[in-house]
């Protein structure tokens, strides 16, 4: 039987006010990035949704760091992951908002966090 997880929010006071709320961010379309949802795979694996949202300008790449190595990921353009970032690419088009990108991890599911991100604009 899969047992529903609600969301947690939680705050912490290392972290950059920008990674929740974008509002310490400067204006880049008014670019941000948030939780959407979890998905429980078996105990600690499983996949963390995120959506990319912004108001302007054309994309051509989004950075998102984590606390911990992620294992792959999913968006609909090439994505590259080093450790613990995630390079989504666009080359000859570019996204509408909103975004949703998907990170999955083998272990560590209840205790990945974004850490930053950030977007590269025309």
């Amino acid at each position: 039987m899969k047992v529903y997880e609600k969301p947690v929010v939680s705050v912490d006071a290392g972290m950059a006010e920008g990674v929740y709320a974008a509002s310490g961010a400067t204006d880049q379309g008014g670019f941000s990035v948030s939780f959407l949802s979890k998905n429980v795979y078996y105990q600690e694996s499983g996949a963390l949704t995120y959506r990319a949202t912004w108001n302007s300008g054309n994309i051509k790449s989004i950075t998102l760091v984590f606390n911990q190595n992620i294992d792959s990921a999913s968006a609909n353009t090439n994505v590259s992951i080093s450790g613990r970032t995630v390079t989504l690419s666009y080359s000859g088009w570019a996204p509408i908002s909103p975004l949703d990108i998907t990170v999955v991890v083998s272990t560590g599911l209840s205790s990945l966090n974004l850490e930053s991100y950030s977007c590269e604009m025309d």
